[in-house]
């Protein structure tokens, strides 16, 4: 994001002050040439021989209390993103302004703490990807009971193959068998 000098923050704001409407909320909002996707309100200058933008809200924060932080953002704690109020927005990092939201998908499953069957989610050593480890094994005794019920030898055993996990590229009759009848079921529930 291009920091922005008090100097042009203060000319920005007197051009933006005509397109401010104060709200009930509280919220200010900046009618000056608003994105219709993101709902951001942006003001164009050229400088220098070269055109710089910067969103309403950084000028007004800027103009009004003093130079954003270095590697921080403003959070729209109203999440009214054409708002300049400067008490709506708070500078934190990246990742804080992501979480903290109600609408991105990323912020809203990272507060989920239980599996939609209620189970507590566990993560892994890495910490990055999350599983229900009681939902895990309800998967795993389901399928070696599909496999048992097939008379195919349980998934953990290898057989037909070297290597290869389960009967994945396993090229025994029965797999071969068992891979080929999925096939002809999935095919025909989707006709």
């Amino acid at each position: 994001m291009l920091s922005i000098s008090p100097e042009v923050a203060t000319a920005l704001a007197i051009r933006l002050v005509q397109y401010l409407e104060p709200i009930d909320s509280g919220c200010i909002l900046s009618h000056y040439h608003v994105n219709p996707v993101t709902g951001y309100s942006s003001i164009a200058t050229g400088m220098r021989g070269c055109v710089a933008t910067y969103y309403a809200h950084r000028i007004m924060y800027t103009h009004i209390v003093g130079p954003i932080p270095d590697g921080l953002t403003l959070d729209h704690l109203c999440e009214v993103t054409n708002c300049v109020n400067p008490d709506h927005l708070e500078p934190v990092t990246i990742g804080v302004n992501v979480l903290r939201s109600t609408k991105n998908p990323m912020a809203i499953h990272a507060r989920k703490t239980a599996c939609p069957k209620g189970h507590p989610y566990a993560n892994t050593k890495a910490g990055r990807h999350r599983y229900c480890p009681t939902c895990q094994v309800a998967r795993n005794i389901a399928s070696r009971e599909r496999r048992h019920a097939q008379g195919l030898p349980p998934g953990d055993e290898r057989h037909g193959t070297t290597g290869g996990y389960g009967n994945w590229g396993c090229r025994c009759e029965l797999c071969k068998a068992a891979s080929r009848a999925a096939y002809l079921k999935r095919r025909d529930e989707a006709t």
